[in-house]
């Protein structure tokens, strides 16, 4: 991810559109399979492998990129899934109350 942020970096509209459209996208459709993350880079290459960039204002992509790169700041990320997470736990925690209850 930090190899794409600095690629992408100060790239404005259209040549953010053609790196996107001319590498990235390519790339992660063939995406080699191989070593400690096989798996990871299976699962981006199946989502990618059909998959084409319907953005055509480099604006618009310059404004998704810039809101991702907040998200994908660890302190960001943890506020969006501490919630959701703390959710998951409660009901896990219920269920299994209630699978001991049955017993």
């Amino acid at each position: 991810m930090k190899n794409v942020r600095q690629r992408v970096g100060g790239k404005q509209r259209q040549a953010l559109l053609d790196f996107v459209n001319d590498e990235l996208f390519p790339a992660l459709k063939e995406l080699p399979a191989k070593g400690a993350q096989a798996n990871r880079a299976r699962v981006v290459k199946s989502v990618f492998e059909d998959a084409y960039n319907y953005m055509k204002s480099g604006t618009l992509l310059r404004q998704v990129i810039n809101k991702i790169t907040t998200i994908a700041d660890k302190t960001e990320w943890q506020k969006l899934m501490a919630p959701m997470y703390a959710k998951q736990s409660k009901e896990i925690q219920d269920f299994i109350k209630q699978i001991q209850a049955v017993k």
